[in-house]
């Protein structure tokens, strides 16, 4: 076994690849340290548990969600939306194996622990009207929802096609 340079990260890659493979309940510590081949020292160094991992990867989602958005649902900002939009469908195209298929359980613990913390993060940000509270929020969770169907309809629509309507929606607050 050999130790990557940023061993957290090859722990979370292998863990969203064993994803695609088994459903979450029947991923163990031992497939995790064998695919992501650190020992298993390494592991624990980096994370008390499975869920811990799962923690990690929708900390850091949930960060550059918020953090990238955020300010372009507020500001309109087309061309920064435009190119946010283009990241987020294509990312969702790219990873959709890992988190919505073949295990639909997994797709819950992942979007609905990242949702939790998305929410979470926007209650604590200091919004002084009932329409600034309320629009951000309702513009993410669209996003979110779109995204999500858009995935488990077999991604028909092409990204870009996918951007021109979210901008139509998000640009009708």
């Amino acid at each position: 076994m050999h130790e990557p340079r940023n061993a957290k990260e090859q722990i979370e890659k292998a863990f969203l690849d064993l994803l695609e493979e088994k459903p979450y309940m029947d991923i163990t510590v031992t497939d995790i340290v064998k695919k992501a081949d650190v020992a298993r020292v390494t592991y624990y160094r980096n994370f008390d548990s499975i869920s811990d991992i799962i923690e990690s990867i929708t900390d850091r989602m949930a960060n550059e969600f918020v953090t990238e958005l955020a300010p372009m649902l507020d500001y309109g900002d087309d061309r920064s939306l435009r190119e946010f939009l283009f990241h987020f469908f294509y990312q969702l195209s790219r990873n959709s194996k890992t988190i919505f298929i073949p295990h639909s359980q997994n797709q819950n613990i992942i979007f609905y622990r990242l949702h939790d913390k998305i929410r979470a993060m926007e209650e604590a940000k200091d919004m002084h009207s009932a329409p600034e509270k309320y629009n951000r929020s309702a513009k993410m969770a669209i996003l979110n929802d779109v995204g999500q169907k858009w995935v488990l309809d077999g991604m028909e629509e092409t990204p870009e096609e996918m951007i021109d309507y979210m901008m139509k929606i998000l640009r009708s607050f």
